[in-house]
């Protein structure tokens, strides 16, 4: 059965990546054009080549070792499908940002980078492309093709284009995320997956060796005429008493858990981030950081609070993220009541008590932007910083919980075999 499904599917797959080799070379670095028939579908016989094989010969070699492998590997596609495309789309942004501060056409300084990205923010930036190329305003242009930019970037964009001097703003907004936090959110996901993967496996050896090894054990044992050690029973009985009762719900939960991330990782892949509500109170404090950098720039530009808070929590042009609309809406119609404005986001939880008083201070000294700026780097620090100690104490602590349970698994099965080879000899 395997011999007369691989030599066909590895024909079928070595085919796929000749037509993908081919189309690279015909078409070179400037790529097809958009309206290209013939190369949009050569390029998806191509990946039906190189996919369709691989899932055929998968399913019909399933087995529960190789499912947990290609459970891996899924894992692994959506991780870096995922943030390849963040990463295209801080790129574009970037590219954005120094044609808006070079004050060339934006068209024409981005159509020479369109090569570089691929898949949905692909094609959105060659939509961007040609709609700035076609005379639509950036702005418009930005929210029509938002897939091929941060999700943060509306927002910048307005700030942006109500700034009179839009070079220099445009310096400021090149880089949006930090480094240090960027670092810190890529090994939380790495490591939260390893252990997935390692739990997932830990269970699956575990189950093997209480159906197949335990049994085999006590037969030995039972036929020898021997006593099983103390720890070895122990853990027998754990098995017997916890293990069973906790098998189906064990069982159930891991089923859900592999369909649950079979789901939100397809979701992802879509483009549909379904965990955002939950990675949007996480972090955050991110989010502070943006309110701050939008509101001090809004400022250098004489723009008066209640305005800048409108527009942020308002409109096309708002900030992406729901919770910090609404905290942005409170602060907004306290700032419109008569509140101070440090006062009002204090109260809605944009900021703390000593962000406040720090932010009175800079605006009697009349450097405001400049300590809203500074304000928004040490909360990124901060971030970084906290979310780094507890993924190192978290990741231990996991870590030390599956290494005990490893240990008493090997204590348990190869304690009986030095008392065996002694009982014999």
């Amino acid at each position: 059965m395997i011999e007369r499904i691989f030599l066909p599917s590895l024909t079928l797959f070595l085919l796929g990546i000749a037509l993908r080799v081919s189309l690279r070379l015909l078409y070179g670095a400037r790529g097809p054009a958009a309206d290209d028939g013939l190369y949009l579908f050569m390029r998806v016989m191509s990946w039906t080549l190189l996919v369709a094989p691989g899932v055929v010969f998968i399913v019909s070699t399933m087995h529960w070792a190789s499912l947990l492998l290609l459970i891996v590997i899924f894992e692994s596609v959506v991780e870096l499908v995922v943030a390849r495309r963040q990463a295209h789309r801080e790129s574009a942004w970037r590219l954005l940002m120094m044609a808006v501060a070079s004050g060339q056409p934006l068209g024409w300084s981005l159509r020479f980078h369109q090569a570089r990205f691929k898949g949905i923010v692909g094609r959105a930036y060659r939509r961007l492309v040609a709609d700035l190329e076609h005379g639509a305003p950036p702005i418009e242009a930005a929210w029509a093709n938002r897939a091929a930019l941060p999700r943060e970037a509306p927002a910048y964009l307005g700030v942006l284009a109500a700034s009179p001097t839009q070079a220099s703003t445009a310096r400021q907004f090149v880089e949006l995320e930090d480094a240090g936090v960027v670092e810190v959110r890529q090994h939380i996901y790495q490591r939260f997956a390893y252990l997935a993967t390692v739990a997932a496996f830990l269970v699956a050896v575990l189950v093997f060796v209480l159906i197949k090894i335990v049994p085999s054990y006590q037969e030995i044992f039972a036929d020898f005429d021997l006593e099983l050690p103390k720890v070895t029973r122990s853990f027998i009985g754990f098995a017997n008493s916890a293990g069973v009762a906790m098998a189906i719900p064990i069982v159930a939960a891991f089923l859900l858990m592999i369909l649950s991330a079979s789901a939100v990782g397809i979701m992802y892949l879509c483009d549909v981030p379904v965990l955002r509500p939950l990675t949007d109170r996480l972090g955050f404090s991110n989010h502070r950081a943006h309110v701050l950098r939008l509101l001090a720039a809004s400022f250098a530009q004489g723009v008066p609070v209640a305005e800048s808070l409108a527009h942020l929590a308002e409109g096309r042009l708002s900030y992406p993220s729901l919770p910090v609309r609404r905290r942005l809406y409170k602060a907004q119609h306290l700032v419109a009541s008569g509140d101070e404005w440090q006062s009002a986001l204090e109260q809605s939880s944009l900021i703390n008590a000593n962000d406040a008083a720090t932010l009175r201070a800079a605006q009697q000294a009349g450097n405001l932007p400049w300590a809203m700026q500074m304000l928004a780097d040490r909360k990124l620090r901060l971030l970084a910083f906290r979310w780094s100690a507890i993924e190192n104490v978290l990741f231990t602590a996991v870590i030390l919980l599956l290494g005990a349970v490893v240990f008493w698994y090997a204590v348990a099965m190869f304690v009986p075999l030095t008392q065996m080879i002694q009982a014999l000899s």
